[in-house]
Parts: structure tokens; C-alpha cells; sequence
């Protein structure tokens, strides 16, 4: 519905359906939307809530309880973000999925990282960059705690 670059794609849980995630519009406008897709009718559903923080970069992870982690990016202004967004797609995602700020952060701000949920529920992020051509050679170990 909205036309978008340098957004995430997550498939949501068990449904079959993804969720997409932020990025930037034709104009370079930082979003915060997201909308969920249906692959087996090609139909995207722009999602109710939206989130905290306009992002663009961000890496997105789901775990097995079916949250996703929308972590790090890139904000307003090409600020770099440490923070972490959840989103937790209740009974009917278009209408009751919801994004809170997660309690804590990343230790260091980050875009177009990776990220690789672990056997033990942590997230192992890696890399990415916090300036123009300032690649990090960092990674750290993130818990959700849900």
C-alpha cells in the first residue's frame, strides 16, 4: 500500500503471512507504518498501530512466542538508532498488532546490521555501521526477555 526501500520483511509466526516493517518512501521520508502480506492471495493489509520510532536499516527478528524485534536502523535526520521496538500480533494482527519499546536497548547504535535468533532465545547482532562508511566490527548478544 505504501511504497517503500531499506524496510524488513518477517514472516509472522505459523500464519504465512509478513510483516513489513518501516523504511523510507519515494521521497526519502523515513517511515513508521507497517502493513502485513498475504502470499497466498497477494493481498497487503496496512497494519493499525505503527511504530515509536520512524526507521529505515533495521533488522527485524521473530521469536518462537511470535514476536518480532525491530532493532537499530537509521531515524530522522540519519540519526542512529540503538533502540528496539516489539511487535506482538495478537488475535488479529491488522487490527490488534501492537509495537512497544522494548525495556532496553542495543549497546551500540546500528544500521543495516545482522541479526540470527539463537537456540537460547538471545539475538546475536553483528556488524553494520554507525556513520557513513563507518562499518563496526562489533557484535553483541541481545536479550529479549519475553
Amino acid at each position: 500500500n505504501t511504497p517503500r526501500a531499506l524496510h524488513s520483511a518477517t514472516k509472522l509466526g505459523g500464519s504465512g503471512l509478513i510483516l513489513i516493517v518501516g523504511g523510507v518512501d519515494q521521497n526519502g521520508n523515513v517511515l513508521a507504518s507497517a502493513e502485513l502480506c498475504d502470499p497466498a492471495t497477494g493481498v497487503f493489509t496496512t497494519i493499525a498501530g505503527a511504530l515509536n520510532t520512524p526507521r529505515f536499516g533495521h533488522v527485524a527478528v521473530a521469536t518462537p512466542g511470535g514476536a518480532i524485534f525491530i532493532i537499530g536502523g537509521s531515524g530522522a535526520a540519519d540519526a542512529f538508532l540503538a533502540s528496539v521496538e516489539i511487535f506482538q500480533p495478537g488475535q488479529n494482527p491488522a487490527i490488534t498488532g501492537t509495537f512497544t519499546m522494548a525495556s532496553t536497548g542495543l549497546a551500540s547504535a546500528r544500521v543495516s546490521a545482522a541479526a540470527e535468533l539463537q537456540a537460547d532465545g538471545k539475538i546475536l547482532i553483528t556488524g553494520g555501521a554507525t556513520g557513513i562508511a563507518a562499518a563496526i566490527p562489533l557484535s553483541e548478544v541481545y536479550s529479549p526477555g519475553i
